[in-house]
């Protein structure tokens, strides 16, 4: 019995191990001295775990004077909180990281940051003023402008909130950014390889892409089935998904009728609307045939441009024409 229980104890070691030897967090023995939070990355490798751990914060605010270095039990500690099992990881490098000021070389040049912008920011990132690919979330923006018709000032990218995270992280290289996205705006997932602390890692990315273009938006409140007249309405600049639809001239959308209820600020898009019903089914119309008019009756309901069956009250035969008016409509010509 005691030797089976040796054997048990033997093979339970060799599986830990095992599983340590493929996860590992390496502390350094110095680090730059911390402005802000000391995040996991700033102190420490990371080897076979996902890139996403090192934004663990070690120390929320390391300024107090006892602060000038962290040890690589503050770090199993802080990686516990975060809810991480630590069993399969193996903790290693220095015993302390002492806090100094210096810099650390990168493999690559790190591009200088872009000057903050001293007007309002917008949640998606104008993609003509990305900075020089630092993260994730840049080189990504920078993909989009070298796609086939990117133009240029006018696209804009926003994160998922899980995706937000994952793009603000600093990588040493990106190795290639891909998407089978056909689509150019609208929702749209990045496969990015990098490599970031000598590792190489793959991450997927989701966001959305839109178009600032000017739109048709209403200024209050429309019922169904309301006429829109043009103080109904303006033109505003919005950003645009792609979806489609949307209504860019006000004098395409006055003396239409609202299918639907349209909120106030809502931009308007065709299917919002429907043209006034000019023909109403059961009525008797006057259609135009050439030179010659003849009444009809219209078998459906039709506004104006729309194509309308008709039938000869004497003869009983049955034809197509447009409405042109009210209660009028034209036959279609000959194919």
């Amino acid at each position: 019995m005691k030797r089976v229980v040796n054997i048990l104890t033997c093979v339970f070691v060799l599986a830990v191990t095992t599983a340590a030897a493929g996860q590992e967090i390496r502390l350094r023995a110095k680090a730059p001295r911390p402005t802000g939070a000391l995040r996991l990355r700033d102190v420490a490798r990371l080897r076979g775990l996902d890139a996403a751990l090192g934004e663990i914060i070690v120390l929320a605010n390391p300024t107090a004077a006892a602060d000038q270095a962290v040890t690589i039990e503050q770090v199993q500690a802080a990686v516990r909180r975060s809810g991480v099992n630590v069993v399969p990881i193996a903790f290693g490098g220095a015993a302390r990281c002492r806090f100094e000021d210096v810099r650390f070389a990168s493999a690559d040049p790190v591009a200088p940051a872009a000057p903050p912008s001293r007007g309002p920011s917008r949640p998606g990132a104008d993609i003509a003023k990305a900075p020089v690919a630092r993260t994730l979330g840049d080189r990504i923006r920078r993909q989009l402008l070298e796609e086939p018709g990117a133009a240029q000032g006018a696209v804009e990218l926003e994160f998922t909130p899980f995706s937000q995270t994952v793009a603000a992280l600093e990588v040493d290289r990106v190795v290639a950014v891909s998407s089978k996205d056909t689509r150019r705006l609208g929702r749209r997932r990045w496969r990015v390889d990098y490599v970031r602390d000598g590792q190489n890692y793959t991450r997927y990315l989701t966001g959305r892409v839109s178009r600032r273009r000017t739109v048709v938006v209403a200024l209050r409140p429309l019922a169904a089935g309301e006429t829109l007249r043009a103080e109904h309405v303006e033109r505003i600049e919005r950003p645009d998904d792609g979806s489609g639809g949307w209504m860019t001239e006000i004098g395409d959308v006055v003396g239409q009728k609202a299918r639907r209820s349209i909120a106030t600020g809502q931009a308007i898009r065709s299917s919002d609307l429907r043209a006034p019903v000019l023909v109403r089914r059961g009525r008797t119309v006057t259609v135009r045939c050439g030179a010659v008019q003849l009444p009809a009756r219209a078998l459906d309901s039709g506004g104006r441009g729309d194509r309308v069956e008709f039938e000869n009250p004497r003869s009983k035969r049955r034809f197509w024409a447009v409405v042109t008016g009210p209660a009028a409509a034209a036959t279609l010509p000959a194919p």
